[in-house]
C-alpha cells in the first residue's frame, strides 16, 4: 500500500514538472496548428514534444517541415540535420535538407544529399528530382534528364515537369521547355506553382506579355498567394514599373505566413525608392512575427543611416 502510494506520489510530482503534458499530445497539438496553416505555433508545439523526447525523430523532421513552411531555412536544415542523425533511414528529410543546400548554393552538398536518398531507395521521386535540380546547376542538362524520367514516371507533378523544362531550356530546346511548362500546369491546373514556373519561362525568353498575362490571372484567382503576388511584382520591377508593383509586392507582404520573406523586400523596395519612413513601418510591424530577428537586424541599419 505504501509503495502503490509513493508510486503514485512520484507520478503525481512528474506530471506536474512538465504540466501534465506528454510528447504525444504537444505532437497533436502541433499537428492540429499546421494542418490549419499556423506553422509558427507548430514549431513551438513540435520544440515542445522533443524537449520532451529529444530522440523523436520524426519529431524533428516535422519541425523541418514547419520551419520550411516559415521560410526558416537555416532552422530547417538543423531540424532536418537532427532527424537524419536519429533515423539514418528518413529519406524525406535527406532531399529536404538537400534543397536547402541547393537553395543556399552548396550544389555538390545538395547531389550528395540526393545520391543518399537514391542509393537507399531507387524508385524516390524526390530525390531524383533534386539530383536534376542539381545537375542543372551544373549545366549537365542530358543528366538531369535521365534523372527526371523515373521522377516523371512515378510523380507527374508540375515540379518536376517545370525541371524537366528548365533542362531542356538549358540545351536550347524552347519548344521542348515550352511544353514541359504547359505539362506541369496540365498536370494540376489550380497549382500556383506550376503558373509561376510557366510565366518565368516566358519571362526569361523575353515573351514579357504572355508573362503577364499568365501572372495576372493567376492573382486574379489566388489573390492571397505569397507566391503569385510577388512573381507579378518582380516582373513588373524588372521593367521598370515600380508603380504598378508596389500594390502585389504588399499584398505579399501581407501574408501572415511568409515562405519568401516578403515583407523584407517590400521594405527593401521602400528603401530602393528613399521611402524610409514607409520602410520603417513594415520592418516595426514585422518584428513581432516570424520574421522578428531579421527584421530588428533591417530597422537597426536602417536607423543608422540617420
Amino acid at each position: 500500500m505504501a509503495r502503490s502510494l509513493l508510486l503514485m506520489v512520484g507520478l503525481s510530482i512528474a506530471a506536474a514538472s512538465c504540466g501534465g503534458d506528454t510528447p504525444e499530445r504537444a505532437m497533436a497539438r502541433a499537428e492540429a496548428n499546421r494542418t490549419a496553416g499556423k506553422y509558427a505555433a507548430a514549431a513551438i508545439e513540435y520544440r515542445n514534444a522533443i524537449k520532451m523526447r529529444p530522440q523523436w525523430a520524426d519529431a524533428w523532421r516535422q519541425l523541418g517541415d514547419a520551419y520550411s513552411e516559415q521560410g526558416r531555412s537555416e532552422d530547417a536544415y538543423s531540424a532536418y540535420y537532427n532527424a537524419i542523425e536519429l533515423d539514418s533511414t528518413d529519406l524525406h528529410s535527406r532531399v529536404q535538407a538537400g534543397r536547402v543546400l541547393l537553395s543556399a548554393g552548396r550544389v555538390n552538398d545538395a547531389l550528395t544529399r540526393a545520391r543518399e536518398a537514391t542509393d537507399r531507395d531507387p524508385s524516390d521521386a524526390d530525390a531524383h528530382e533534386l539530383a536534376a535540380r542539381a545537375l542543372i546547376r551544373f549545366k549537365r542538362y542530358d543528366e538531369a534528364i535521365t534523372e527526371l524520367v523515373p521522377a516523371l514516371s512515378t510523380a507527374p507533378r508540375p515540379s518536376a515537369y517545370a525541371a524537366f523544362g528548365e533542362a531542356r531550356l538549358g540545351q536550347g530546346n524552347l519548344a521542348a521547355a515550352e511544353a514541359a511548362f504547359r505539362a506541369g500546369v496540365s498536370a494540376e491546373p489550380d497549382s500556383v506553382e506550376a503558373h509561376v514556373a510557366l510565366a518565368q519561362f516566358f519571362q526569361r525568353i523575353n515573351r514579357l506579355a504572355d508573362a503577364e498575362r499568365e501572372l495576372t490571372a493567376l492573382v486574379a484567382k489566388n489573390p492571397s498567394s505569397e507566391l503569385a503576388n510577388r512573381s507579378l511584382a518582380a516582373l513588373y520591377i524588372a521593367g521598370g514599373r515600380r508603380v504598378e508593383a508596389e500594390p502585389y509586392l504588399r499584398a505579399a507582404a501581407a501574408q501572415s505566413t511568409q515562405k519568401l520573406r516578403s515583407a523584407l523586400a517590400l521594405a527593401d523596395f521602400y528603401v530602393a525608392d528613399h521611402r524610409d519612413a514607409d520602410a520603417r513601418a513594415v520592418l516595426e510591424a514585422a518584428t513581432t512575427g516570424p520574421l522578428g530577428d531579421l527584421a530588428r537586424a533591417r530597422l537597426a541599419a536602417l536607423n543608422t543611416k540617420e
